[in-house]
């Protein structure tokens, strides 16, 4: 049973709330509906996002995976405190992004409402 998912480190200047709401607004262009999870603690937000609930439960019994349709969950951990001027993103996804659209796509997303635009 595979548990872990790929590691990717990002960093943005935007603050917790801004990010979100700019990847949450992005997100929706893939998955109309969403199930997420998330839990605040120590100045890191972590928060697992899914297409359903049903994929959520999979994958806590299974651990990170792709499924027929090629999509799976994946998890983002926001560190506001590493350091004064940027913040950490750490996303984790369920296959490597060279060998899945699905996971390129994600990357690419956060990448861009990290690293686009304004503000950074």
């Amino acid at each position: 049973m595979r548990i872990s998912g790929v590691d990717y480190i990002l960093y943005t200047k935007k603050d917790l709330l801004d990010f979100f709401d700019a990847f949450e607004l992005k997100l929706k262009d893939i998955w109309k509906e969403f199930y997420k999870e998330s839990d605040f603690e120590e100045d890191v937000y972590n928060v697992f996002y899914a297409a359903d609930k049903i994929t959520f439960e999979e994958m806590e019994q299974q651990g990170f995976f792709l499924n027929g349709h090629h999509e799976g969950p994946f998890y983002i951990i926001f560190d506001a405190l590493y350091a004064e001027t940027e913040r950490q993103i750490t996303l984790v996804l369920p296959a490597q992004r060279e060998t899945s659209a699905f996971c390129e796509r994600i990357f690419q997303l956060v990448n861009e409402v990290c690293c686009g635009g304004s503000g950074n």
